[in-house]
């Protein structure tokens, strides 16, 4: 719990000191990128699915800035076609993560109630590593 606070503190201190919204965009790109480093490698969550999540989400998060990156000096009117098509993206770049979420609860729920499976299928694979 402690990295998460300090990620949310860390970027909120870019914006005292960074006055251009570009730096402020790479300050929270590079904090997430950070986070996401030191998420896959202490795995802060005690379930697998819900620390894949969170870097999933993390990484979505470093996506959707770089698209942002776009509109920090304006759009210029040659630009007008490509503004909608990532104002799309990054809106449904936003929902994956509620996608992945189902996805990872539908496994987790399987495996819940089906425990012989994943049990048969780890024997399986004994068999044939021997």
């Amino acid at each position: 719990a402690m990295l998460i606070c300090l990620k949310g503190v860390l970027m909120n201190i870019g914006f005292t000191f960074m006055k251009l919204g570009i730096s402020q965009i790479y300050w929270v790109m590079a904090v997430l990128g950070v986070y996401c480093g030191l998420a896959i490698i202490f795995m802060p969550w005690r379930h697998r699915p819900a620390n894949a999540l969170d870097i999933y989400t993390n990484f979505a998060l470093i996506f959707v800035c770089s698209l942002l990156a776009f509109y920090v000096h304006g759009v210029p009117e040659e630009l007008k076609e490509v503004e909608e098509t990532i104002g799309g993206t990054v809106i449904a770049i936003n929902m994956t993560p509620l996608l992945v979420a189902v996805l990872l609860f539908a496994g987790l729920f399987y495996q819940h109630t089906h425990p012989n499976a994943q049990n048969s299928r780890v024997q399986e694979i004994k068999k044939l590593a021997l």
